[in-house]
């Protein structure tokens, strides 16, 4: 009995660091995929053939905008045997002519149709593009420290794996009435009373307990509770209603919670905007 009293505690061991062994691949493959195979900030190396480029013009350290700016997702379209061409190879360029600089303290639009670049314009503010000189002006430039920082809030809803005011908070100190005001502008209020925990549900794994505009608006919070003077949201109306669109425009996007901060918008259409 004792030799096999020892074989079944050696079995359940061996289980469970089999277990574990497993979880640890899961866990390793993933910053595999997410080291090698991520589309953006691939290797890059500047062409030797470039010219060397005069000091830019300065603008001023707190000035939003571009100047003559090309930007590219990597230097040039990988080769495959098969002639296709993924996500990470196409050679699509963003280029700025002239002068574009943004309105401090107001609402900016990026407006246009799908495929035009306009969150393009936004990932290259954010510096999630590379930057190509071609001018000897060329300039870009997303103040850091201006207002105290930059806040984005993606198309693509993006929310951690804890409760919702967790979500919203993002690691900032809690204010109430800051985050009471946040939780109506973002029409959030009523959503909240829906879950039996309130704002401390647990949105789970990628968010599975929220809907897509539940999440687009927790994703709109936590970019408008936090202090920071430069807001970039990316079509943030696209996964809403009309009529909750258009809540988000007059309580939010025309609330004291903005007042005085640089908000960049894209937006599909103008006249979804007027609508919204």
């Amino acid at each position: 009995m004792s030799v096999f009293l020892i074989i079944q505690e050696q079995l359940h061991r061996i289980s469970w660091e089999v277990a574990m062994v497993i979880q640890g691949k899961v866990s390793l493959d993933r910053f595999n995929n997410f080291f090698k195979e991520t589309e953006l900030l691939d290797e890059f190396s500047a062409s030797s053939t470039t010219t060397p480029l005069a000091e830019p013009q300065d603008f001023g350290s707190e000035e939003i905008g571009f100047r003559n700016a090309t930007f590219t997702w990597s230097a040039e379209a990988d080769s495959h045997t098969d002639g296709t061409l993924t996500p990470r190879s196409r050679t699509f360029r963003l280029r700025i002519h002239d002068t574009l600089l943004f309105k401090k303290g107001k609402i900016n639009l990026i407006v246009g149709p799908t495929g035009s670049g306009k969150t393009s314009i936004l990932m290259a503010l954010l510096g999630e593009m590379h930057f190509v000189p071609t001018h000897p002006d060329s300039w870009f430039n997303l103040p850091r420290t201006f207002g105290s920082g930059v806040a984005y809030a993606s198309q693509e809803s993006w929310v951690q794996n804890q409760t919702i005011r967790d979500n919203i908070l993002f690691g900032s100190p809690y204010d109430e009435e800051r985050y009471k005001k946040v939780l109506v502008q973002c029409a959030l209020e009523k959503d909240m009373e829906l879950f039996e925990a309130g704002d401390m549900t647990e949105v789970g794994e990628r968010g599975l307990t929220l809907s897509g505009g539940q999440k687009a608006r927790v994703t709109l919070a936590r970019a408008i509770y936090s202090h920071a003077g430069v807001v970039l949201l990316d079509d943030i109306l696209a996964a809403l209603d009309v009529h909750t669109s258009a809540w988000i425009v007059e309580k939010c996007l025309k609330g004291d919670l903005v007042k005085g901060r640089t908000i960049l918008l894209v937006v599909r259409f103008l006249s979804s905007y007027r609508q919204g």
